[in-house]
């Protein structure tokens, strides 16, 4: 898993749990020289919006970051998680899955750099990785909700008017 930049993300170490605004994992100042998660940011919104078009890798990455969102039961447990942080056990209650389906999913989530999860004794907290899975959660659903009911049908209705 890679940052849009191309960048790794930084070692669990360098993220904690609940250390920014609403309970959202915020990353720790890295020591090593690499640049910080704010400094990733800025370098790929400035190339972005200098260019007009997004480098392979960046879509790529962006890509991912969609397959993430392309399972329900995962925007589920991420809307969850934009809440507040949550065991698997919460989870599971609040979604109404199996554990295994939780974890499953928790996993993905995971792997591609969407959520964090802590330690708390016998148990994992998860959260939100930072600020910007809140913002492409409320940005995704502000589209569908733009779009209204139909707006899967209207969209492809509008490629096949359009060619």
């Amino acid at each position: 898993m890679t940052y849009c930049d191309g960048s790794p993300p930084p070692p669990a170490h360098h993220t904690r749990l609940g250390s920014g605004r609403c309970g959202l994992a915020n990353p720790i100042e890295p020591t090593d020289g690499t640049p910080t998660h704010a400094e990733r940011v800025a370098r790929v919104s400035r190339d972005h919006s200098t260019t007009g078009s997004l480098s392979p890798k960046t879509a790529e990455a962006v890509a991912d970051a969609m397959f993430a969102l392309s399972t329900a039961s995962r925007v589920r447990i991420l809307g969850r998680l934009r809440e507040r942080p949550h065991t698997v056990r919460e989870l599971m209650a609040a979604v109404g899955m199996e554990q295994s389906a939780v974890s499953h999913q928790l996993r993905v989530l995971r792997e591609y750099g969407l959520v964090v999860a802590e330690r708390r004794g016998r148990e994992r907290l998860y959260a939100l990785h930072d600020e910007h899975v809140a913002s492409l959660l409320d940005e995704a659903v502000g589209h569908v909700a733009h779009l209204g009911q139909s707006g899967k049908r209207k969209a492809k209705r509008g490629l096949r008017d359009a060619g």
